[in-house]
């Protein structure tokens, strides 16, 4: 699959929800990352595959991506319809996308941490990280839910020949989010680069804030 048709498939999702939506480069350029990443990773069984986009030799395709950049701007939409382009063209290997939101009602509604368990595998995106609070009670015993989720992620892939991929979209740094997520025992720093390729992208100051078409 060309990038062009990646490209073309996201924006075709991403317009059934937002008609008006103004595709930037810096917009462009994530699609064509992510989507091009994720198609590229259901392929990572074959021994002969690259560990490094062609256009771009810093980015592995064994590791997830870290997605952060301007609030509002439509990461988030990219994210989702990613999820619902990837379930249609190789259900196999699909990304599924859930809020850091969600996932913190979910187990809240559960009474337990049970939730995580349903995205201990398999590729998953989580979205608008750092937008939930922070800490949780659960019946008096008070969790950082992000950080139990990470913590399984990270229990998940040592078990694992063939890695999934985990993606995070967020609005808050790399630093800040070790810093809000890292345990006692420091794992999510020093698992961080293991897990996660960085990617920045920088947009304009006068680009479309989303939201207000929510």
């Amino acid at each position: 699959m060309q990038q062009e048709t990646i490209v073309c498939g996201i924006l075709e999702e991403i317009k059934k929800v937002c008609p008006i939506y103004d595709c930037t480069e810096t917009h462009a350029g994530i699609i064509k990352l992510w989507g091009t990443h994720l198609f590229a990773s259901q392929y990572r069984e074959n021994p002969n595959m690259p560990v490094t986009m062609k256009d771009r030799s810093n980015i592995r395709y064994d590791k997830g991506l870290f997605i952060t950049g301007k609030p509002g701007a439509g990461k988030t939409q990219i994210a989702t319809s990613i999820a619902s382009w990837s379930a249609a063209n190789f259900p196999k290997h699909q990304m599924r996308c859930i809020s850091a939101i969600a996932l913190v009602a979910k187990c809240k509604a559960a009474g337990n941490l049970s939730p995580l368990d349903s995205y201990r595998y398999g590729n998953v995106c989580l979205s608008d990280v750092g937008s939930e609070h922070q800490l949780t009670n659960i019946y008096g015993t008070i969790y950082n839910i992000i950080q139990e989720f990470i913590k399984v992620r990270i229990d998940a892939q040592a078990t694992l020949l063939y890695k999934s991929l985990l993606y995070i979209e967020s609005n808050i740094t790399i630093a800040e989010f070790i810093e809000r997520y890292e345990d006692d025992m420091g794992r999510i720093a020093s698992r961080f680069y293991a897990l996660f390729n960085d990617v920045q992208f920088e947009f304009k100051k006068d680009t479309k804030d989303y939201r207000r078409n929510a």
